[in-house]
């Protein structure tokens, strides 16, 4: 018997990047391409960009990765010119809310269990 995989869909969410609004979604493809680009692990990046103190790398990482996962044709280059530093407050709350939403969780913690 062979069983067909379903996909699960994530909506992605919407993030502004110089005045235009692009998809965006936080998967593990997107957390690969942060890697591939910032050549850390991860979690060092979503930890400064939690922490409000993350590097121009972690973030054209984090954002090359969560608009290529939502199909976006978006290079590197493309984020580094578009950039500008008035826009990095805003930014960054639009980041922390898709790592808050869509991000993996803190090893070590557990959900609280469901009541029956």
């Amino acid at each position: 018997m062979k069983v067909k995989f379903v996909k699960r869909a994530i909506e992605p969410q919407t993030i502004q990047v110089a005045g235009n609004d692009y998809p965006a979604i936080l998967s593990y493809d997107a957390l690969a391409t942060l890697e591939e680009y910032t050549e850390i692990p991860f979690a060092y990046s979503l930890a400064r960009i939690t922490m409000d103190a993350p590097t121009t790398k972690d973030i054209v990482g984090f954002l090359l990765g969560v608009m290529q996962a939502a199909g976006v044709e978006v290079t590197a280059e493309d984020l580094l010119s578009s950039l500008e530093m008035g826009d990095s407050d805003e930014l960054l709350e639009i980041m922390k809310k898709l790592i808050a939403e869509q991000g993996p969780e803190e090893s070590g913690k557990k959900k609280p269990l469901q009541k029956k």
